[in-house]
């Protein structure tokens, strides 16, 4: 094929168009692949709301399907296997690559291979095993993001089990919930802040502590339980939230916070001087710079592809052994036409412990 159906940005108007554009032509180390479902993502909106994403990008962050073709370098991959993905869809760099693509091009330190998948017919998917393109779909993102977050930065291993704690602010968000099942194939405890209304939810994707982070006394929960806890990760919120999860870990032992929404740590007041902040940006993950629309660059951490590739494979084995659920799942309808749509239920908070996607 030499065209493609997909979605792709308009500014003037911040909406997506769904037009038929060229199939870009794979690298060695990339997977043609034809998409049978994809996920709607907050960060699809900032790269619009913030001027991350060029004018007429192909926009999209995860996507599940089947191979196609592979690149000359691909090694895990080949013509009918089945497949889940992150890319950097809205990418200045790579503008012609995204997840909303009837035909789309992912790289292979992304990419996840799976056991044989089908389309389900349902509108509502509860969580489960990973055996459907829509739960497939819905997971790539927080995969990636956690193996740069919670194996690299915050040195989680699945050889040697550890006995700590990690605090996860927003633990019913998508990458919250992937989290917690993660951290626990690494033997943490983990304590999860969130809204009671999901408990149900969180203590099954493996959390062993649930704070409601309406309480007024969020901070002295969390010290009754661990009053040296040495890792937390912030999934949502800005200032405020990181302020609390800041005041709530160790106040003495050396600690990592690892930030997926803010990078503004200098507002924190009264920062300890025993906490470092770092800010997890998967789109680094490949080992390359992440270069945004409006002048911003990210360079990519030394090391970071590296243990990606260490962390895929396993991780892998761990989701097609039914080790890792997707989260619940929504269908919204109309396929590419809906994202618009979706994106504004996501702006608006209306999505809650649930992970949009669309089919194909």
């Amino acid at each position: 094929m030499t065209t493609t159906i997909a979605a792709v940005l308009q500014k003037s108007t911040s909406q997506l168009q769904v037009k038929e554009v060229p199939v870009a032509p794979i690298n060695s180390d990339e997977i043609l692949i034809e998409s049978k479902a994809a996920s709607i993502n907050g960060t699809d909106y900032y790269h619009i709301d913030y001027d991350w994403a060029p004018d007429g990008a192909i926009m999209g962050l995860t996507v599940s399907g089947i191979v196609l073709k592979v690149g000359k370098d691909v090694k895990r991959f080949g013509p009918g296997d089945f497949i889940a993905s992150f890319i950097h869809g809205g990418d200045y760099s790579n503008p012609d690559k995204g997840a909303y693509s009837k035909f789309a091009i992912v790289q292979e330190v992304y990419s996840i291979k799976l056991n044989e998948l089908s389309s389900s017919n349902l509108q509502i998917l509860q969580s489960g095993n990973i055996d459907t393109f829509e739960g497939a779909c819905s997971i790539p993102d927080a995969i990636i993001t956690l193996g740069c977050s919670l194996y690299f930065t915050l040195g989680g291993s699945f050889s040697q089990l550890q006995n700590k704690s990690l605090l996860i602010y927003g633990g019913s968000t998508a990458t919250g919930l992937v989290a917690s099942q993660i951290a626990k194939q690494f033997g943490w405890t983990v304590i999860s802040v969130a809204s009671k209304k999901h408990a149900t939810l969180i203590k099954g994707f493996g959390a062993d502590y649930l704070i409601d982070y309406h309480d007024s006394n969020v901070m002295q929960q969390i010290k009754n339980i661990d009053p040296n806890i040495t890792m937390a990760l912030h999934t949502i919120g800005g200032i405020a939230t990181l302020q609390l999860t800041h005041d709530s870990v160790s106040d003495v032992m050396p600690t990592k916070i690892d930030s997926l929404v803010a990078s503004n740590f200098e507002a924190i007041k009264n920062p300890k001087s025993n906490v470092e902040f770092t800010m997890t940006r998967a789109f680094t993950a490949n080992g390359n710079e992440a270069r945004y629309n409006n002048g911003s660059v990210f360079p990519a951490i030394p090391g970071i592809k590296e243990a990606m590739l260490e962390f895929i494979p396993t991780i892998q084995k761990s989701i097609n052994n039914n080790e890792i659920k997707h989260i619940p799942i929504k269908i919204q309808p109309n396929g590419l036409n809906g994202i618009n749509d979706g994106l504004k239920l996501i702006r608006e908070g209306e999505i809650s412990g649930e992970k949009l996607v669309i089919q194909f």
